[in-house]
């Protein structure tokens, strides 16, 4: 991996966990308001006598203090990832850091319960007298906050990730006229020039060229922007397909506003009336 791509990859890294981090952020700050007035409905509901601003006190604080450990746990998913990595190395890891996340979290809105109150209530804040069974109650709740946030974290990475790489296949099938695909774990490079046709077969590509035909793990668009980047004359004829259309050695109408077209190879394509203006014309 050169330096350059190693700078894309950061680049990449940090523009997910920022998109993330900023989404988090709403959703856990709107949480926080439901919350409280939902915490002040129920007590008015119940008759219960107490200051409405308790709520939006224990409310804010916990989700201020989350808020604030959203960078670490960006930065932990980072440098401890899942993918390619044994259940054995990688659970251990993440029990550990969802215990160190829970005692922050409490730390966290402990420290600013205890500066509120006394300044928005006039009392001061009580601690529960049994330390571990606060954390434990505590914990059961951030565990599910804390799976939440770093399957977030993963599923944002890998999305910026995958557009990072199409970026690349892009611009390297610009420069060099090919086409970059993953075929059983390997990645193979093909000469955009020697492809006749491409088909959608479910999460898969099937590649024509003169000699082989190859299986991708890829969408046809991909594909079809890699090609196009490459400068072949692509034409999309149907819904599931996209032919060279220097490669077509004749097209039949059927009579029904659709077409047969055969290529070099005698692979006879559906050409879709749907996709009619993209026809060869030559």
């Amino acid at each position: 991996m050169s330096q350059i791509d190693i700078q894309n990859a950061l680049r990449t890294d940090r523009i997910s966990e920022q998109n993330s981090s900023i989404v988090f952020a709403v959703l856990i700050l709107s949480s926080f308001i439901v919350n409280a007035l939902s915490r002040n409905v129920d007590h008015q509901i119940l008759s219960v006598s107490t200051n409405v601003l308790l709520a939006w006190i224990d409310e804010g604080s916990s989700a201020i203090a989350t808020c604030c450990l959203l960078p670490l746990l960006g930065y932990f998913n980072r440098i401890h990832p899942i993918a390619g990595v044994s259940k054995s190395v990688w659970i251990p890891k993440y029990i550990i850091a969802s215990l160190a996340f829970s005692l922050l979290h409490i730390l966290g809105m402990k420290l600013i319960r205890l500066t509120i109150y006394p300044i928005a209530v006039g009392q001061e804040y009580s601690f529960h007298a049994n330390v571990f069974e606060t954390f434990f109650y505590e914990y059961r709740k951030d565990l599910i906050t804390f799976s939440i946030l770093m399957l977030g974290f993963m599923l944002s990475r890998e999305l910026e990730h995958k557009k990072l790489e199409t970026s690349v296949n892009r611009e390297d099938a610009k420069e060099k006229k090919r086409i970059t695909i993953k075929c059983g774990g390997r990645t193979i490079w093909i000469n955009a020039e020697d492809v006749i046709w491409a088909k959608a077969a479910a999460n898969y590509v099937e590649i024509r060229t003169a000699d082989k035909t190859l299986l991708a793990r890829s969408t046809l668009a991909n594909i079809e922007e890699q090609l196009q980047a490459a400068g072949v004359e692509i034409s999309r004829v149907h819904r599931s397909y996209i032919i060279d259309a220097s490669k077509v050695r004749e097209i039949s109408p059927t009579g029904e506003g659709d077409a047969r077209i055969q290529m070099i190879d005698d692979e006879i394509i559906p050409g879709s009336r749907r996709y009619k203006n993209a026809w060869p014309s030559h």
